[in-house]
């Protein structure tokens, strides 16, 4: 879910300035994940540890979303001390959320907490008193209106998540990025789908602002890798070397990419007869 600079400003004058808990609605264009308007709730139910949206603002939230022609996206409010991930509470109130609005497939429910960090992670932004940190519960492909909402945490671990070996095309990575699943990812040459889909892959990487490495396949991934802008490491193994005229070089750490035709491979002739089986 991206957040215009308006919306964190506000964000930051309404909540971050003050001490928590507080907290206010986010809505944006229908059908997109972008938040373009935050409307403060100033009449929540609050106390220094809890939050609950007042009923007010659970009537405004559709006069909102009639005249401005926006979409209620979710809720963001602010948590004290380090406490940086939704509550159980936070959990329940969003399920509660998707079932009162069916045609939502996420519930976005960024924190707000008044500790500026060391650093930040993927999916935190600097405040100029704080930070906020981004979640996002979404329903599972097979649930229906009303079913369990399932909430994935991007900060479960306290190391960064890599996932992609096993992404079927690039929809897989649109999948796990949309639920903020991973830190990184590492798409495979072969089951991405090819050049083409590697391509398309890593449009969608830059567009999330996600680094993005290798999965195997070195003779060919360095090549797309070059061509990646999130570019981050190359997996490589030395497997096919026996097998090559001219194996991929590595020096100083990187990978040196051929500039020969096509991927720049060829076998070696009397290796690949040495290794093949006999089919007659």
């Amino acid at each position: 879910m991206t957040i215009t600079d308006e919306v964190i400003e506000a964000i930051d004058q309404d909540i971050a300035q003050h001490a928590p808990e507080r907290g206010g609605l986010l809505f944006g264009p229908i059908g997109r994940d972008f938040v373009t308007l935050f409307v403060p709730d100033k009449t929540a139910a609050t106390t220094t540890v809890t939050y609950q949206i007042s009923s007010d603002m659970c009537t405004r939230a559709s006069n909102i979303e009639r005249e401005t022609k926006l979409e209620y996206k979710g809720i963001v409010h602010s948590h004290p001390g380090r406490f940086d991930s939704p509550s159980r509470g936070d959990e329940h109130s969003a399920a509660n959320a998707q079932r009162l609005n069916p045609h939502l497939s996420k519930f976005f429910m960024p924190i707000v907490t008044l500790r500026i960090p060391d650093s930040t992670l993927p999916h935190e932004a600097l405040l100029p008193e704080g930070k906020i940190s981004s979640y996002c519960a979404y329903r599972t492909r097979e649930s229906l209106p009303g079913s369990q909402v399932n909430v994935k945490l991007a900060r479960a671990l306290a190391v960064p998540v890599q996932i992609g070996e096993n992404f079927n095309g690039p929809e897989s990575m649109v999948e796990a990025l949309g639920v903020a699943a991973c830190d990184y990812v590492m798409p495979d040459a072969a089951r991405i789908g090819g050049v083409t889909d590697w391509i398309q892959a890593a449009g969608i990487a830059a567009v999330h602002r996600i680094e993005m490495s290798s999965h195997l396949l070195p003779e060919i991934s360095a090549h797309l890798l070059a061509a990646t802008p999130t570019c981050h490491y190359l997996e490589y193994v030395d497997w096919a070397d026996a097998i090559l005229e001219e194996p991929l070089q590595i020096g100083d750490g990187f990978a040196r990419v051929p500039d020969r035709p096509g991927i720049g491979l060829t076998w070696r002739p009397e290796a690949v007869k040495a290794l093949a089986l006999d089919r007659s």
